[in-house]
């Protein structure tokens, strides 16, 4: 696929590895995963909030939020909060997810990453 000119190296990532592809395209099956996505795309948002406002068990909102942390799609911050226990909050790393599968069938996820500044995404199994 070819980049735009204003697309670096660094901000786009490939995945290849099959059982990464299929963790991510089972986690984005469904409305659930783009809602998501969509919550934490302005701003970090918990767990809690996502399963409140989308109407999504805590259950589901987990083990999405786990998927999609560990393809590189949202990062897990901790939140302080005076007097009480830290929470974890989730906030999207991505601007885009494409899909390209070639003639023999393999499925290659390409990922285009958001500016983070001095920070930089986690790494991807390829």
């Amino acid at each position: 696929m070819a980049r735009t000119a204003d697309e670096s190296e660094e901000s786009v990532t490939v995945i290849e590895a099959p059982e990464t592809v299929q963790s991510l395209l089972a986690a984005l099956n469904g409305d659930d995963g783009h809602a998501i996505l969509d919550a934490t795309s302005e701003r970090a948002r918990t767990a809690r909030e996502i399963s409140e406002t989308f109407d999504i068990p805590l259950s589901t909102t987990y083990r999405k939020l786990s998927l999609f942390r560990e393809a590189g799609l949202l990062e897990e911050r901790t939140r302080a909060r005076c007097g009480q226990k830290p929470i974890s909050e989730y906030r999207r790393l991505v601007d885009d997810v494409e899909l390209d599968i070639d003639e023999s069938g393999r499925i290659r996820v390409r990922v285009s990453h958001r500016e983070r500044g001095a920070t930089n995404p986690e790494p991807v199994p390829r």
